[in-house]
């Protein structure tokens, strides 16, 4: 076990400074064992040692005149604190960081990163010297006493992988204790003390001890145009969200919350500025941000369980029985396997639909997590659990930003970041926002003693301040930009897992083709209906029509009816989903595809059983009639090739109209605005002869006169 602090030098180079485990003092003199220079450092400024039970150094503070600070508490003077790996320390105005390394872990006698699970049980613990069964040990540091020789067991059973806790100071895993025995998913991360391991569904890796990610806005400003010109949306945004953070973005309605998180997650692109994720520019197609919007990412007429397998097949490539793995492993872990047969729109409640919701953003493990008002519409015990359990994710690691107006969950948050009027107005803990917005103190007062959190908003709305001037307040307060000492992040150990692979073209029409039939079957009132709409109209087709010609003309006006009121519903009404499955790689192609493919097989369908409906009951009622005796069979195929074109001319017009439609109730209005000039310019009500040179001209343009 080692350890040491980073800093940076003047020259903002990292420098490592180690700590022996003999009682040592920490300053700026030659005499101190261990050497640190700093602005305010002071001779015999702290001590440290090596705490061999726990496994890590305790920091001492030895004057009062050299303040000691862990993670934001200053250390009491002859107090001490037991450093944790990743811990921020202050010494004199240096920022140090704690970084307490284990030993490289032992397999087979070898430094491994990665053991291949098989049959045979493995154990993880502390090294034992001359153990007889190293094939079967993956041994860890011998200096960590608190780690327990068998500390952890992964055996094979009943064709699963099972983790067994046998420690006295436990394991994690995905940041929960006290589990016992547990069947492990794809992607499940344990932990044990130093030591961080991934499992994929085949090996158990070493991985770095944060999952998540850190984000940032550099600048970053949105303009828009308008009837008066430039207008901004967001101006000059500079916010810095470290891995692990749960952080919340407030504002009132319209202050650029939303716009910002979207620029965050990469769906819009900033007009200035930049965002970045672990220093590098932010890439979209990357998986490591996840994105849940307001509305929800789940189909109401799937069940839970046939709503999340689709979302995994459209984003993982892997096999049916992992898939199945992972699955059930983000079911159990959103506490949704008692509801994952009921039905979504109507069986659940709507904390429950959020967490499905949630449940496909997790199936890829994203580094960062961006939820847009997911509290929203909840009752007070959902949103409690929602934001909670949101909390609860800072211990696998992962960075959660999810915006609020609503400021009674605040306490919940790491930092909130305050948007007014499209300036970052504050960011800092809730009890800063506090001390800076209504002037309270830090005091012994409990906090339901206090004004609510919620008076930050009438202090902002009944200011006589613009944003401009809240913006220059905050940057001039003590809470402002650059208040916190930097120190260097924690070196990362272990093997970082491989970037997922996505599925290919095929396979993402294959899977939206089966969530489509899942959607339209889910309910078996979907097709009687869509089967009783064409046999009815067929019947007074056939009733009506006596002349064949006109028959003909009917069926071929209802065919496209059938495939344009069919489609056009399908592209607005799914917006959210595709926005978000856009940005997980699911190109316009093969979406648009999947739903032309499939609607287009649904009208090919009813226009079959329309032709033989009109048919039937048209001989029934009127017989034979001299225009089709003897026909050819030519003849016949022509009139079906005329309704299958049809069909799919009418599915394009549909999608179509439903790509232009800004909501449902648009689409519904423009198919009577695509079906009235198919009657009155398909030739047949009148005739080609009858029209004017520029209709006839302009008749040529309508699925119904070709067809005709």
């Amino acid at each position: 076990m080692d350890g040491f602090f980073l800093t940076y030098d003047g020259a903002g180079r990292v420098r490592t400074i180690p700590l022996p485990k003999e009682l040592s003092g920490l300053g700026s003199d030659v005499a101190d064992a261990v050497r640190i220079d700093g602005p305010d450092v002071q001779s015999g400024h702290a001590l440290s040692r090596w705490i061999g039970a726990r496994a890590s150094w305790e920091l001492r503070a030895e004057r009062e005149q050299a303040p000691v600070w862990v993670n934001g508490k200053l250390v009491p003077t002859g107090g001490g604190v037991l450093l944790v790996n990743g811990d921020e320390v202050i010494l004199g105005g240096l920022p140090l960081r704690f970084c307490r390394v284990p030993a490289e872990p032992v397999h087979n006698g070898a430094v491994c990163q990665e053991v291949t699970l098989g049959a045979e049980p493995l154990i993880l613990g502390r090294a034992v010297p001359g153990a007889d069964d190293a094939a079967r040990r993956w041994n860890l540091d011998t200096d960590d006493s608190s780690m327990s020789k068998v500390h952890a067991l992964i055996e094979w059973s009943n064709g699963r992988h099972w983790l067994e806790d046998r420690s006295r100071a436990g394991t994690e895993l995905n940041g929960q204790g006290a589990f016992g025995r547990r069947e492990l998913v794809v992607g499940d991360r344990i932990r044990l003390r130093d030591y961080h391991f991934e499992y994929d569904g085949r090996t158990l890796r070493r991985v770095p001890a944060k999952s998540g990610a850190t984000l940032e806005a550099v600048g970053v400003g949105f303009e828009v145009s308008g009837p008066q010109g430039p207008r901004d949306i967001l101006r000059d945004i500079n916010v810095s969200i470290k891995s692990g953070e749960f952080v919340g973005i407030l504002g009132g309605s319209g202050q650029g919350k939303t716009t910002l998180l979207r620029i965050l997650c990469g769906l819009i692109r900033p007009t200035s500025g930049v965002v970045k994720v672990n220093g590098a520019p932010l890439d979209p197609d990357a998986l490591a941000v996840g994105y849940v919007p307001q509305d929800d990412l789940v189909h109401g007429e799937l069940t839970v369980e046939e709503a999340i397998t689709a979302a995994a097949k459209l984003r993982l490539k892997t096999s049916s029985e992992n898939l199945a793995t992972v699955v059930r492993g983000v079911v159990d872990r959103l506490g949704l396997s008692e509801h994952s047969g009921k039905r979504i729109g109507t069986q659940i409640s709507g904390g429950q639909r959020k967490r499905a919701s949630i449940a496909t953003e997790l199936l890829t493990r994203p580094s960062v997590l961006l939820l847009d008002e997911p509290s929203s519409g909840l009752d007070p015990y959902s949103e409690e659990e929602l934001m909670t359990f949101l909390q609860s994710m800072r211990h696998t690691g992962q960075t959660v930003i999810c915006t609020t107006h609503v400021l009674n969950k605040a306490y919940l948050f790491d930092r909130i970041l305050f948007v007014h009027g499209g300036r970052l107005i504050f960011a800092g803990t809730p009890q800063e926002a506090r001390q800076h917005f209504l002037g309270e103190e830090e005091t012994g007062t409990q906090t339901a003693q206090r004004a609510p959190l919620e008076r930050i908003y009438r202090e902002v709305q009944q200011s006589r301040r613009g944003a401009s001037e809240w913006e220059a307040r905050f940057r001039e307060s003590s809470f402002g930009p650059g208040r916190e000492a930097l120190a260097p992040p924690l070196p990362a150990m272990g093997k970082p897992a491989p970037p997922r692979a996505r599925p290919g073209v095929v396979d993402v029409v294959r899977t939206l083709l089966l969530r489509q039939r899942q959607l339209l079957t889910g309910d078996p009132v979907n097709v009687w209906f869509l089967t009783g709409q064409a046999a009815g109209i067929g019947l007074l087709t056939g009733c009506a029509a006596e002349n064949p010609g006109l028959r003909l003309f009917l069926m071929i006006i209802a065919t496209l009816w059938f495939g344009c009121s069919n489609a056009a519903q399908q592209i607005v009404t799914e917006s959210a989903i595709r926005m978000r499955e856009r940005v997980c790689g699911v190109g316009r192609h093969s979406y648009i595809l999947s739903k032309f493919c499939f609607f287009s097989g649904v009208t090919l369908a009813q226009s079959l059983v329309l032709f033989l409906c009109a048919g039937i009951f048209g001989r029934l009622l009127h017989g034979a009639v001299p225009e089709d005796a003897g026909m050819p069979l030519a003849a016949w195929g022509m009139r079906l090739g005329a309704l299958g074109l049809a069909a799919v001319c009418g599915t394009g017009l549909g999608l179509a109209v439903s790509s232009l439609a800004r909501s449902v109730t648009q689409a519904v209005l423009l198919v009577p605005l695509l079906m009235i000039p198919q009657v009155l310019l398909g030739g047949y009500v009148i005739t080609r002869p009858e029209m004017g040179m520029g209709t006839r001209s302009f008749s040529g343009l309508w699925p119904a006169w070709w067809s005709q």
